[in-house]
């Protein structure tokens, strides 16, 4: 086998890896990527969300850059860093299985999709104001808020402002 036929299966056994990697979660390409963010998100260490509580007002700083690294045909190329969005975790504390409101409401200076996720409940909202609102019981699986944003044009926002709040309904 030549030398340029070697490299060419080796590149397209790398290529199908990393396609592979990509499915684990849209904003994350590799697993050395996933514990990166993992471990910044652990080190912003937020108060925790009480159920009945106060809002929580986050702010950009309260999320961590999330970059994916993007690999191309040409091996030249290599991987290149492109960010991709935000992302943060907060406990949660107090979900006892009954009926839950979800309130998210926040801006930020650019056009980006937010998803907020704890236990059983997910929502999405699009553009740069957001309203997610939902009544709901999680059945005691709403321990830890995921808040996503995701960008397509790879470029940050300057701002963001983002209110939390879950309560009982009535």
């Amino acid at each position: 086998m030549n030398k340029l036929k070697a490299l060419s299966i080796g590149m397209s056994s790398l290529l199908s890896f990393f396609t592979q990697a990509q499915d684990l979660d849209p904003l994350i390409q590799n697993l050395d990527e996933l514990e990166n963010i993992e471990a910044s998100i652990s080190q912003l260490a937020l108060d925790p969300i009480y159920i009945n509580g106060v809002i929580h007002k986050l702010t950009k700083a309260d999320f961590v850059p999330v970059y994916k690294t993007i690999y191309y045909d040409n091996p030249c190329l290599g991987g290149i860093r492109r960010f991709v969005g935000y992302k943060t975790s907060i406990p949660v504390i107090g979900d006892y299985g009954q009926d839950l409101v979800f309130e998210l409401s926040g801006r930020s200076a650019k056009s980006m999709k937010l998803t907020a996720s704890c236990g059983n409940f997910s929502g999405t909202d699009t553009g740069s104001k957001y309203v997610i609102s939902r009544s709901m019981s999680t059945n005691q699986t709403c321990e830890n808020m995921v808040l996503e944003f995701s960008v397509d044009d790879y470029q940050q926002s300057s701002t963001i402002d983002l209110n939390v709040l879950i309560a009982e309904s009535f």
